[in-house]
């Protein structure tokens, strides 16, 4: 199993980590330019779909990797899985939840 699977979950762990610290700084110093309700979406979506599933799937891809005859659709899908959580972070920063 490629080793960048892994490290997929500790960025998003990190970017969870860092929204959370950021939505605690926004009662000491608020910030008008990102609304607290977006960071609070994008840290939510993010912790759920970006780092406990795509760590679930690649928790389940490392237990069965030697028996996994499609092994470059599993790839492929936790690649996808990585830009798709990575994009709906950024676009609810941006927009929010609508």
């Amino acid at each position: 199993m490629p080793r960048a699977l892994i490290h997929f979950t500790f960025f998003f762990f990190t970017l969870i980590a860092l929204s959370g610290l950021w939505m605690r700084l926004f009662s000491i110093q608020p910030n008008s330019t990102i609304p607290y309700t977006n960071v609070l979406h994008g840290h939510s979506h993010l912790a759920i779909l970006g780092w406990a599933f795509l760590g679930a799937f690649i928790i389940f891809l490392a237990v069965f990797w030697q028996t996994m005859l499609e092994k470059k659709q599993a790839k492929a899908l936790a690649y996808t899985l990585f830009i798709t959580s990575s994009i709906m972070f950024i676009a609810f920063l941006y927009h929010g939840l609508i």
